[in-house]
């Protein structure tokens, strides 16, 4: 028998057999979306997807179920998913955003792997943009470093608001600091949502506290490689 045939038969004998709906894809309707849909956009299908817990098959898992596993429909995961993509939503400034159900669509006869089409409905209403960010605590230190820190944040006003860009942007300042030694510097931030207005005020608070300079330097001979 040639190698190859012989690979896949021994795959599909130690896979675990199972039945029930599989999972071909996940799709979601969303009336309020753009008409030109960007793959990376928060409300696109491949973004959502990216926030569930239920995911969909691989095209060859649908193939070949008998060698590679396929992703059977998890009902259970499929309810906590609903919250998480308002969450998740929210995050990104979609803060009216609303789940409004699931749809299985059944595809073929009564089989032992039956293929699904999950469907979601959602609304997610207008994304709130930066309307103003604010930094506090750097008054003390020299203009040059002011324009750095506000410049390391990347956080424009006018542009969407996203919470883990938010977040970075706090990393950003902290490690912009430490570079010119206030290596213990304290970074927050603080997030006013206004939905009625699609619009977000950051306040970022700065610690600095006292800059680091270099104590005594010691040489030991052979504890470093050369």
């Amino acid at each position: 028998m040639p190698r190859l045939p012989l690979l896949l038969v021994l795959a599909a004998a130690c896979t675990a057999h199972r039945s029930g709906d599989v999972v071909r894809s996940v799709r979601f309707t969303v009336p309020d979306r753009p008409t030109l849909r960007v793959p990376w956009a928060p409300t696109s299908d491949r973004s959502l997807r990216g926030a569930m817990v239920q995911q969909d098959s691989s095209w060859w898992s649908l193939l070949a179920p008998g060698a590679v596993e396929p992703t059977y429909l998890d009902r259970r995961a499929l309810g906590k998913d609903e919250q998480r993509l308002e969450v998740w939503l929210s995050e990104r400034g979609y803060f009216d955003a609303r789940f409004d159900g699931w749809a299985i669509e059944r595809h073929g006869g009564k089989r032992e792997i039956r293929p699904v089409t999950i469907r979601g409905t959602l609304a997610a209403g207008p994304r709130s943009s930066l309307r103003e960010v604010t930094v506090d605590g750097i008054e003390a230190l020299g203009p040059r470093l002011r324009r750095g820190v506000r410049a390391s944040m990347g956080l424009v006003a006018g542009r969407p608001f996203d919470l883990e860009a938010t977040e970075a942007g706090l990393a950003a300042v902290r490690a912009r600091l430490a570079e010119v030694g206030y290596a213990f510097a304290s970074v927050s931030g603080q997030v006013h949502a206004y939905p009625d207005e699609s619009a977000v005020v950051v306040v970022v608070t700065v610690s600095p506290g006292v800059r680091s300079r270099f104590g005594p330097v010691e040489w030991v001979p052979g504890a470093y490689p050369s």
